[in-house]
């Protein structure tokens, strides 16, 4: 990832509205880092490569988008249920019951 990692291109999406296309990206990190954008081009586009590997970014197009925005977009359109006052939740992956654990047994004194 060279001198920077995806940090800086998260917060500069995050400046374009966690949108834009990737010439624009480059620019804007060129900008934040002082650097000539040809010196960085290469790397932002690894790093962005790695990003959507990781599911970090999504790409659609020329378009670079965050995925904390394209996962927003999924749950506003999934109906959540409340839950219950009161009732526990099952912490256990399997459903069933958890035995007790075993009290310590008291030494006899002899």
């Amino acid at each position: 990832m060279g001198e920077f990692n995806g940090t800086i291109i998260m917060t500069v999406l995050k400046q374009l509205g966690d949108k834009a296309p990737m010439g624009q990206l480059i620019k804007k990190v060129a900008d934040a880092l002082k650097k000539p954008v040809d010196s960085v081009r290469d790397t932002i586009m690894q790093t962005v490569e790695g990003g959507v590997q990781l599911g970090y970014l999504q790409r659609q197009g020329n378009y670079i988008i965050a995925s904390s925005l394209t996962n927003d977009m999924k749950l506003k359109d999934r109906p959540v249920s409340p839950r219950k006052k009161g009732k526990k939740r099952n912490n256990n992956p399997r459903g069933k019951k958890r035995k007790p654990k075993p009290k310590a047994r008291k030494k006899k004194k002899r």
